[in-house]
């Protein structure tokens, strides 16, 4: 209450008189009263039957010692500005109600300027208020300011290598400054992976995925992908240049190769199975036979290999001749005359060429008498 209830009776006061009367002293104040804060005079008299009168006051100081009673708005969370580590915060004076005994307007004052600009977590505001009588009270809320906000990171642009010399992988290195790591809450955050470094990745696309996150559990993340590239060629060994004759009387030697008869290697570590375009058995011809092996690998590497197989002819060409015969002189004469052809005599080869049949006879010939 702004007022104290105070009662007083006549017989709070005291009355002489010289006339020996026995006088009632009265006053103005309605007893019980209530009076207001401050100072309150109260006045007593009493008359004697002469009309003589006489008075005495005394005062009553009523005092406040009640706070100022105020109450603030409920303690509540926002997020943050966007790409921002604060929110922008407003309250008003009209914000917080005050009530007090002295039933004075009071109003409201904090030490916070607004729009304030509050960090992330609890952010406390004070209010409070002082009546004429000097009593403060005050009361106080939170905004707790909360970060949603992802970090956003950057890796390195995608990229290709070529495996190492020989090898089916590749040796890659990153470290966490080559990932760019931005945050509203401009904390120093470092990006990390699951990826050890230096890592051999294989002959392919290999993601590597960064992450980060602040200290408000939010994360972020970005990858990029590092392509291996094979471009080694597969090495392929043949079996060694060799020679072999003829089959019997043919013009060609009946030859037999397998696929395993070629080793191939290769930096992939793949399993390749060489490949060629002659068809085993195969029929060779007289002279140079060159046999040619190849292998691709699944990157589309391709290698090759080259032997010779000579095949040579040891068979001699099979001649017939004209039957043995006898004929006369020519008249007079102590010789006959004789001729031959070359279409006389026929010529076999296992090579099956087309031989012409030589002499050293001159024809026509003159033979003698045997």
């Amino acid at each position: 209450m702004s007022t104290a209830t105070v009662t007083y009776n006549a017989s709070d006061v005291t009355v002489t008189d010289n006339s020996g009367e026995t006088l009632v002293p009265t006053t103005t104040t309605s007893f019980p009263a209530q009076f207001v804060i401050g100072p309150n005079n109260i006045t007593y008299t009493a008359t004697d039957s002469s009309g003589n009168t006489g008075s005495c006051m005394f005062t009553v100081t009523v005092t406040d010692s009640e706070d100022p009673v105020l109450t603030c708005p409920p303690d509540t969370s926002l997020s943050t500005d966007g790409g921002m580590s604060r929110a922008t915060v407003t309250y008003n004076v009209s914000d917080v109600t005050v009530n007090d005994n002295s039933e004075e307007t009071l109003v409201p004052t904090t030490t916070t300027s607004f729009p304030a600009q509050f960090v992330i977590g609890p952010n406390n505001i004070t209010y409070t208020a002082t009546d004429s009588s000097g009593n403060t009270g005050s009361c106080m809320f939170t905004v707790t300011v909360t970060d949603n906000e992802d970090p956003v990171l950057t890796c390195p642009p995608d990229t290709s290598l070529s495996t190492d010399g020989g090898m089916s992988t590749a040796t890659v290195a990153y470290n966490s400054s080559d990932v760019s790591v931005t945050d509203n809450s401009e904390e120093s955050l470092v990006p990390t992976t699951t990826t050890s470094f230096p890592a051999q990745f294989v002959i392919g696309p290999n993601n590597i995925t960064y992450t980060a996150t602040d200290s408000s559990g939010n994360s972020g993340s970005c990858t990029f992908t590092v392509m291996v590239t094979d471009s080694e060629n597969p090495v392929l060994t043949c079996p060694p240049d060799s020679s072999l004759s003829t089959d019997g009387g043919m013009s060609t030697a009946t030859v037999t190769y397998n696929a395993s008869d070629v080793t191939v290697t290769d930096n992939s570590e793949e399993t390749l199975v060489p490949t060629t375009t002659t068809s085993f058995p195969a029929q060779f011809v007289i002279g140079p036979n060159n046999i040619t092996y190849t292998a691709t690998d699944s990157s589309g590497n391709t290698g090759s290999c080259t032997f010779t197989v000579m095949v040579e002819d040891s068979e001699d060409p099979v001649l017939t001749c004209p039957p043995d015969t006898s004929l006369s002189t020519d008249g007079g004469m102590s010789t006959a005359t004789v001729t031959y052809n070359a279409s006389d005599v026929s010529v076999t080869d296992n090579s099956e060429e087309s031989l012409v049949p030589t002499t050293t006879t001159s024809f026509p010939a003159q033979f003698l008498i045997n």
